[in-house]
């Protein structure tokens, strides 16, 4: 009834960031969030129903923090690191009634370990590996072949720069001639409507990339030398 408030205490403990803590999947009331397994004394990755009162979760085998990645859009499909670290999906349907197996413990490898600023649309993910921006299609999950069937979406990306996309639009910050020269950065522009054959454009100079805009139309930048300011 509304204005009832119920509290449903969560198996994992010890992260003092909530508030940062909890990604919700949109079609239904699953959430995965990470913690301490106090059984193990490591960290841990849970998916919650609060309707049935069921979670499901999966050892880190260390400390160290293992937040989940990101919901499929439109899907009951989690993007999460493994305990080795390779980014994984595992469809985490049952949850909406009974597992008969731990899905976490199921899924398909995405991309490897060394993987970052991984992002997810409906159809694909990209992230940035080394200097190199890579796509695949999600497709590849139903044949389990996915580093295989990644391809290259920009080259001569600023090593652990930013990638961020929105809708059909994906940016990230390169260099022309020296990855370690602070002042060659370029903001390079991509749009998605074209892969896997797409080619980035150079839409700043001098400057480092940030978030898009819901839209897509706005983009955050910092020029160097000069800050903050909206593209």
């Amino acid at each position: 009834p509304v204005g009832t408030t119920i509290i449903h205490p969560l198996r994992l403990i010890g992260s003092n960031n909530a508030q940062s803590n909890g990604l919700w999947s949109d079609i239904t009331p699953l959430v995965a969030y990470w913690g301490l397994n106090n059984d193990s004394n490591e960290t841990a990755l849970a998916v919650w129903n609060p309707i049935i009162q069921a979670d499901v979760f999966l050892d880190s085998g260390s400390t160290i923090p293992m937040p989940p990645i990101a919901w499929i859009p439109n899907s009951t499909e989690l993007v999460f690191r493994n305990p080795t670290g390779d980014v994984q999906v595992s469809d985490m349907a049952c949850m909406m009634s009974s597992c008969g197996q731990n899905p976490l413990t199921m899924g398909v490898t995405l991309a490897p370990s060394s993987a970052n600023h991984i992002q997810i649309t409906t159809s694909h993910a990209y992230y940035l590996d080394n200097q190199i921006v890579y796509g695949v299609d999600l497709a590849c999950r139903n044949t389990n072949n996915c580093i295989d069937s990644r391809f290259v979406i920009g080259t001569q990306a600023v090593p652990l720069s930013m990638l961020h996309g929105r809708g059909e639009h994906l940016v990230f910050t390169a260099y022309e001639y020296d990855a370690n020269n602070g002042t060659d950065r370029i903001i390079q522009w991509v749009d998605l409507s074209c892969v896997p054959a797409c080619t980035p454009q150079t839409i700043f100079n001098g400057a480092l990339a940030g978030t898009l805009s819901p839209s897509g139309n706005f983009l955050m930048i910092d020029i160097i030398n000069e800050g903050l300011h909206i593209l």
